[in-house]
Parts: C-alpha cells; structure tokens; sequence
C-alpha cells in the first residue's frame, strides 16, 4: 500500500497514517495476506498443479484484486484454449524455418 485510503498521503511503514492517524495495521495484513496467497499460487502453478494454484489465486482475490492474480487466473483458465496459430508466428521465424527446414521448429507443426 502506497497511499493512504482515507486522505491519499503517501505511507510510510508505519501502523498508522502520518497525515491523518488512519490505522493500517489491518488492510497491510490483508494485503500481505493476498500476496502470501498469489505467491504460492505461483509456487504451484511452477508445479503444474493448476487445480491448487488457481484456488490460491481465487483466495487471493478475494483480499485484494491485484493485476497480476486477475492475469494468471485468465491465464489458467484460458490455457486450454490457446494454440498457436499459423497467424501466432512471428514473420521472421516463419521465413527462417522455410530457409532452414533440416532446424526443427519450436512451434506446433499443426498449423492451419
């Protein structure tokens, strides 16, 4: 937490709010707590377990919406759903594996 929730000052790490008195001990728990969440939900899904990963991430959420936890959550979700298209491949490697064929290519050879 950077700014002050009730009158924007910026924090410092103090329980309370210099400007206003504003006690942060609480939301700082909470925030930690979303945090400490997202990172074992990154730890799992290291892992390959998604099922677990996704439940931190959820849990997380719920604490706070931080960027990061809503992008792997979509990541996780949607990730059945990618595939690399013909259109997905960069121009220039497109142009190399057909100057090069005998290299393999890092992308699925399932291309539409």
């Amino acid at each position: 937490m950077e700014r002050c929730p009730t009158c924007r000052a910026r924090l410092r790490d103090t329980p309370s709010c210099p400007r206003c008195g504003t006690e942060l001990a609480r939301l700082q728990a909470i925030e930690a707590g979303a945090m400490r969440h997202l990172g074992l939900a990154v730890a799992h899904l290291r892992q390959g377990d998604e099922d677990v990963a996704l439940r931190e991430i959820e849990h997380s959420l719920r604490l706070k919406r931080e960027p990061l936890a809503l992008v792997l959550r979509a990541f996780i979700l949607n990730q059945d759903q990618c595939q690399l298209s013909r259109a997905d491949i960069p121009v220039a490697d497109w142009f190399w594996r057909q100057e090069s064929p005998d290299i393999p290519s890092p992308y699925p050879t399932n291309h539409p």
